[in-house]
């Protein structure tokens, strides 16, 4: 049987990196496009060093996730440059439901429909 201890380590470390984040991103000199590029070298370092199967091959839903995922850490990063950090937490987790009342049926032509339904 094994221990929790380094599991609970990985949980602490992983709330301390993600707490940290946009108060380390307020703190750097560098621009939010220099942030961006190196939060996503990191990133690809990690995939490709720690999940051997990220090297196999890449299909078309993975390479969409990934621009997906792309575009939404790029603007955390700028939208964390321009206002504070709270600002953009609140917009990150408010989007979905403010995205999914805009494809609503019949919201198009309304306030709704133009995405201010928050």
């Amino acid at each position: 049987m094994r221990t929790p201890g380094p599991a609970r380590l990985g949980l602490l470390a992983a709330a301390l990196l993600f707490s940290t984040g946009g108060a380390a991103i307020k703190a750097c000199s560098l621009s939010a496009w220099q942030v961006a590029s190196g939060r996503s070298a990191l990133a690809f370092l990690a995939l490709v060093l720690l999940v051997p199967a990220s090297r196999r091959h890449w299909t078309r839903p993975t390479l969409m996730v990934g621009a997906a995922y792309a575009a939404t850490m790029i603007l955390y990063v700028v939208g964390n440059k321009l206002t504070t950090a709270a600002n953009t937490i609140f917009l990150q987790a408010t989007a979905p439901p403010c995205m999914s009342c805009s494809w609503a049926p019949g919201c198009w032509g309304s306030a709704a429909g133009a995405g201010i339904c928050c």
